[in-house]
């Protein structure tokens, strides 16, 4: 797709290239947006099919990069041409623009990662956030029950005042952090256990929370889904009409309810916040459980199996359980 005072252009580029590579093609689509499917058609037969395809591809990209045009008019960047995009997408002058646009909202610093050391630097800190937010205090634990937030981007200014008030309120510490370009954020409260009413000033926290993401018409989980903490929450933000449609679709899978109860659809009784893993008035978790857990945060192994971290020995070899009983 090119700007339509090109599209002629375009379309003799695509033609010469076809000719070029001795490739018969077809070329239709639609005009009035200037943008067009070219279908070229191969005899793969030939020796050297696979060699003059490549470069017909190559040749096209060059020239969209040239007439302004993207690869994609309708149909994404997929696999095939996720390798040509920086033909048509300057990487380094659109971070600039980026940069230049959150310095004229007010950004302090603005780190652009232009070079393999920078980009690697600044995942290592993205993937540390929250490690480094639980040994912030010893005597405070960073808690994720409101960290999933997300608004329309318009309102994400108002989002982020209105949960620091909420934290002030509650006299509760936070850690804002996330996707500003999604206006999708993440909220860590520093939460002081020890203190008597720390349970209903997280509860009070949630709530008001939760009502200034539906007052804003935003979500409560723009990424990491509805489970127990939430399903509570649900009528705050979803209307009883797409309610009703969850249940209908749990009772089709899962009649008997035994797949994952509370998730999505709250159990009845169920508070948003009930059981805290930090809460000292809980007995401790077995040996293997703390041991696997402690694992998963220190080496962010979110991807492995639960069961097989319980199973793996402590460091002096010994286990805690016979293999396969937990």
């Amino acid at each position: 797709c090119v700007p339509p005072d090109r599209l002629a252009a375009y379309v003799r580029g695509v033609r010469d290239a076809l000719d070029r590579q001795g490739i018969r093609g077809v070329i239709f689509g639609h005009a009035g947006d200037a943008h067009v499917h070219v279908n070229p058609l191969v005899d793969v037969s030939e020796p050297d099919w696979r060699a003059r395809v490549i470069a017909l591809l190559d040749e096209v990209a060059s020239l969209t990069a040239r007439l302004g045009g993207t690869l994609s008019g309708e149909h994404g960047d997929g696999r095939l041409r996720a390798p040509l995009l920086p033909r048509v997408w300057p990487a380094e002058s659109l971070a600039r623009d980026v940069e230049t646009g959150f310095r004229a909202g007010g950004a302090v610093e603005v780190l652009l990662a232009l070079d393999e050391a920078t980009e690697r630097s600044m995942w290592e800190l993205r993937h540390a956030a929250s490690p480094i937010l639980g040994r912030l205090d010893p005597s405070l634990k960073s808690m994720q029950f409101i960290e999933d937030g997300c608004v329309p981007p318009d309102r994400l200014a108002a989002y982020v005042r209105g949960v620091r008030g909420a934290l002030d309120r509650q006299g509760i510490r936070g850690v804002i952090f996330g996707h500003a370009g999604d206006a999708h954020v993440h909220v860590n409260p520093l939460v002081d256990v020890s203190e008597p009413g720390w349970r209903a000033r997280i509860i009070a926290l949630l709530d008001e929370v939760a009502s200034l993401t539906a007052r804003l018409g935003g979500t409560l989980s723009g990424e990491h889904g509805d489970g127990r903490l939430r399903a509570p929450l649900l009528p705050r933000v979803w209307p009883a009409e797409s309610l009703a449609r969850f249940a209908v679709v749990k009772r089709a899978f899962d009649p008997d309810a035994l797949l994952n109860p509370g998730a999505k659809l709250a159990v009845a009784g169920e508070r948003p916040v009930d059981l805290v893993k930090y809460d000292p008035a809980l007995p401790p978790l077995p040996a293997p459980a703390r041991r696997a857990l402690d694992t998963v945060e220190r080496d962010r192994a979110y991807a492995r199996l639960r069961l097989e971290l319980l199973a793996e020995p402590a460091a002096d070899g010994s286990l805690d359980s016979p293999p396969g009983v937990f």
